[in-house]
């Protein structure tokens, strides 16, 4: 993995705006802050002190740099049109913050942008738009000092292993506690201009974060390190593990399957039916209570009508009260124990027969999902669901090598903005290590479009050439589907044209250009599966 970068960008132009005292000051803090990790290798520092736009240009296209800039931070003056940058005499230089904006929302790894001047919320907008996924702006005057010590108290937590949305309460916090709110009434030095926010009060804090509201939920617990912590599994987990050997909504609860995004896994017996059941029961739901039920439940309704040979069956769901709160509660859900393998274990690599007949399970399931009639808890009538989060990890394999989805259910929270869970550390790591890019649809990276149909589609095809060749898609670069045939025929030897016809159109980044639907991939196939896969499969739609 790249080492991330951390590039401070700072401008004190002196021709109109005013001397700033403390940005140098600011300067050396923000290093002194960084500098141990810095010193461990975990986090690179890049520092413009006297910030011209050809600089700033110079950084972004450089070759070591693309990928890597995690933290774009600038500290000077600005107004809400323009940042304040200076020039090769010492006078002001100015860098229009629409073409800003279209110009690090090009950038690939940018985490945050920190514009420690006066950025408003519209510059934070246009940043938000050209999907930077977190922006820390001020919306008003606040003095030359406090900007500087909100910074500071700032990336001194995202050094001591804290996301973004903690370094930032607790700068906040900090501010507040040290200074009192009258502190932030005076006139600043920064030219912190607030007249497109006639909403913000006299006494509103200036510092504000903005998260990307499409995904939200990640980008507010993005860490730039990670500080290694004791081997025994956090308080959280605990908390979340402690209810081995309970019962629970008539279920005993006896063993740990593992934990992800949402919640716990659990292999437990219903002991009524006396049947065993895998069920996941969420962490602590500190916000969002609600939205999060209403979509399990919507979600529920559909999948309690689905029932189909290729997707795991969703017997129950509810909420559970908290052992150590009983005015809170989880939430959780008990599908059928699945036997098998997940298809993240298997190594099929160069087998066609075998990933054609993976896909068809895959496209038979998804258009029974994606064409489902239900009615949701509101008395409306829908029509399908959609998977959203689809992975090899997601696919069990049964004796015969049949493929059935699991995980249906409200497994992409970017789409509950609102929702916050207590995560634990563990859980936290793992969704760091998820890389998105291997399965997700580009326009869902970008932000430009919800979870559908095309997205699930688009999951589908990635999963089959991570299958057929043992790499993720990320791992490949091919510019058309003759490029991609050849590149699989020199690994193996040989390729199914039609396979990988299937998987380029099923992963073209244009939605509107890839299969329209999982039936017509389906039906793509169909012709090309041999003898011996439809004698041990049941090939219906």
């Amino acid at each position: 993995m790249k080492t991330p970068v951390v590039s401070f960008a700072f401008a004190n132009e002196r021709t109109e705006k005013g001397f700033l005292r403390n940005l140098t000051l600011e300067m050396k803090l923000l290093l002194r802050a960084l500098e141990p990790v810095a010193k461990e290798g975990k986090v690179y520092l890049h520092l413009i002190p006297s910030a011209t736009t050809d600089e700033i240009q110079d950084l972004f296209q450089d070759s070591w740099f693309e990928g890597r800039v995690s933290i774009f931070h600038y500290g000077g003056h600005a107004t809400s049109e323009k940042l304040w940058l200076e020039n090769n005499t010492g006078g002001n230089e100015s860098f229009f913050a629409e073409g800003l904006a279209r110009f690090l929302g090009a950038q690939q790894g940018l985490n945050l942008v920190f514009l420690n001047a006066c950025s408003t919320s519209s510059q934070a907008r246009r940043l938000i738009e050209q999907n930077i996924p977190a922006v820390i702006a001020t919306s008003r005057d606040i003095p030359d000092e406090l900007a500087t010590a909100f910074a500071d108290a700032f990336y001194r937590g995202l050094a001591s292993g804290a996301s973004i949305e903690e370094s930032f309460q607790e700068a906040d916090g900090l501010m507040i506690g040290r200074k009192g709110k009258d502190a932030f009434r005076s006139n600043g030095t920064r030219s912190l201009y607030w007249d497109d926010e006639p909403g913000i009060g006299e006494l509103d804090l200036p510092w504000k974060l903005y998260l990307k509201q499409e995904a939200s939920w990640f980008p507010a617990q993005w860490r730039l390190v990670h500080v290694a912590k004791e081997a025994e599994p956090s308080q959280a987990l605990q908390q979340a593990l402690s209810l081995e050997g309970k019962v629970v909504a008539r279920h005993l609860i006896y063993e740990n399957l593992g934990y992800g995004a949402l919640g716990v896994m659990w292999r437990a017996q219903q002991m009524t039916l006396q049947q065993d059941r895998a069920m996941k029961i969420t962490y602590d739901i500190e916000s969002g209570f609600e939205s999060l039920e209403q979509s399990m439940q919507d979600g529920f309704m559909a999948m309690k009508k689905l029932d189909h040979p290729n997707i795991a069956k969703v017997l129950e769901m509810g909420r559970i009260e908290m052992p150590e709160d009983p005015t809170r509660y989880r939430l959780y859900f008990s599908m059928e124990l699945l036997k098998g393998n997940r298809l993240d274990s298997v190594d099929w690599k160069g087998d066609a027969d075998q990933v054609i007949g993976l896909a068809m399970d895959l496209c038979q399931g998804l258009h029974a999902a994606h064409t489902i009639e239900y009615i949701d808890t509101s008395g409306s009538r829908q029509v399908g669901i959609v998977h959203g989060n689809l992975m090899t990890k997601k696919i069990f394999l049964d004796e015969f090598n049949n493929a059935r989805i699991i995980d249906f259910l409200f497994t992409n929270l970017s789409r509950l903005p609102e929702v916050k869970l207590r995560l634990p550390l563990e859980a936290e790591n793992k969704l760091r290590q998820q890389k998105l890019q291997e399965y997700f649809a580009p326009e869902l990276l970008a932000g430009d479009a919800n979870v559908n149909v095309l997205a699930d589609i688009y999951s589908v095809g990635s999963i089959l050439l991570e299958v057929y060749t043992g790499k993720t898609i990320d791992k490949w670069s091919f510019s058309s589907e003759k490029d991609l045939f050849a590149q699989i025929q020199s690994q193996f030897g040989s390729a199914s044209a039609e396979l990988v016809r299937a998987i380029f159109v099923a992963t073209l980044p244009n939605p509107e250009e890839r299969w329209q639907s999982a039936a017509e991939l389906n039906d793509y196939l169909a012709p090309s599966i041999s003898w011996w896969r439809k004698f041990v499969r049941k090939i219906s739609r």
